[in-house]
């Protein structure tokens, strides 16, 4: 697990922001943070399982539920990057499975598997019709009230966090500390390291149909 405390970033940011409250740059930070790992996909995290056929519902288009928080607890998933079953690659789309049949025909062909992430930790999956084994690769962000902060953000991209946190506090209207021009300033700054680390990302870890798939993050 991350061991760097929300505290641990306010020094990079006080100094050009002199009088924002606690809450006020603690909500910033979060943005940022979730901004940046949206547009980047720099945490991600695989794991492998198989699927037990009493949990395929039928009335679901036989569809499977798999839940995230056993193997990522203080992360949630945004995003699926690859999906193996029985080893094969997948093509997938995003659909509503519950409340959404436009893929239906799609779904009883076999011609793709499409998923939903309806909540912090679980994600369903369909079509499924026997006991498969499931490799996904998904995308991650921290918990909506973290407090600590991924050792591999601190240590390569603090500087890109600290700039777009200064960006979105400067640029708050009627504040003590209300800078639109430095705001500007610093919107460019994180907006280039992001754009840095997307470049990092693809010079590495580039796989089928352009999808990226950056290292993978531990606890």
């Amino acid at each position: 697990m991350a061991n760097k405390q929300m505290s641990d970033l306010k020094p990079f940011i006080h100094p050009d922001v002199p009088g924002v409250d606690k809450i006020t740059l603690e909500r910033a930070i979060r943005f940022t943070v979730d901004e940046f790992l949206e547009k980047t996909w720099l945490l991600q995290k695989g794991f492998t399982f198989t699927v037990d056929t009493e949990d395929i519902e039928d009335e679901l288009y036989d569809s499977i539920v798999i839940s995230t928080k056993s193997f990522f607890p203080y992360h949630r998933p945004f995003a699926i990057k690859e999906l193996k079953v029985n080893g094969v690659n997948w093509d997938l789309n995003h659909m509503d499975i519950v409340n959404d049949t436009s893929y239906l025909d799609q779904i009883k062909e076999g011609g793709c598997k499409v998923f939903h992430i309806f909540n912090t930790y679980n994600i369903r999956l369909a079509p499924f019709t026997s006991a498969d084994e499931i490799y996904i690769r998904c995308a991650y962000k921290p918990l909506v009230d973290w407090d600590y902060i991924d050792d591999v953000i601190y240590n390569e991209w603090m500087e890109a966090i600290a700039a777009g946190t200064k960006s979105r506090l400067l640029d708050i209207p009627g504040k003590s500390w209300t800078n639109h021009p430095a705001s500007n300033r610093w919107e460019r700054i994180f907006r280039s390291k992001m754009s840095d680390c997307k470049r990092q990302v693809n010079k590495n870890f580039t796989g089928k149909s352009g999808s990226v798939y950056p290292r993978e993050f531990g606890f």
